[in-house]
């Protein structure tokens, strides 16, 4: 049985460093999917971290994405991607549900993939990243919901 976790709950998560713009993509719920090298336990609930660093080159093909899918104009997704992506930051928390080895594109990159649910956006919390799973001195009742959210 899987146990819920509530905003309040006093407990400690592992983040995991996600470049953006996927990780903005993750915690806001339109990207599905955490491209890894490796695999985790299932029912994990993590925090999203963002890396410093943006990879540019990715921000409109994700945006392209997303506006594709969801049917918000591409200009509001770049107004609200600039004024909430924070960067090398924890910036929500997720879920995950399953791993996979395939998922159909344009998310897919591989080689596994932790599909994710629960996507929860955060006000960003300044925090150092690192490599992979790390454990992350912010206890999810810190975490406050952007407005809105």
């Amino acid at each position: 049985m899987k146990a819920a976790l509530v905003v309040g709950t006093p407990v400690t998560l592992d983040a995991l460093s996600i470049p953006q713009p996927f990780s903005w993509a993750i915690a806001n719920g339109f990207c599905p999917l955490v491209n890894r090298g490796d695999t985790a336990p299932t029912g994990k609930r993590f925090l999203i971290h963002a890396g410093k660093k943006e990879r540019d080159e990715l921000i409109a093909p994700v945006l392209g994405w997303i506006a594709d899918a969801t049917m918000i104009p591409i200009g509001d997704l770049r107004a609200r991607y600039a004024a909430e992506r924070g960067l090398g930051a924890i910036v929500g928390a997720a879920t995950i549900r399953s791993i996979v080895r395939i998922y159909p594109k344009p998310w897919w990159r591989g080689p596994f993939a932790y599909v994710v649910e629960d996507a929860k956006p955060c006000q960003p919390i300044t925090f150092r990243g690192r490599p992979g799973f790390f454990p992350a001195a912010i206890e999810w009742h810190d975490l406050a919901p952007r407005p809105g959210k």
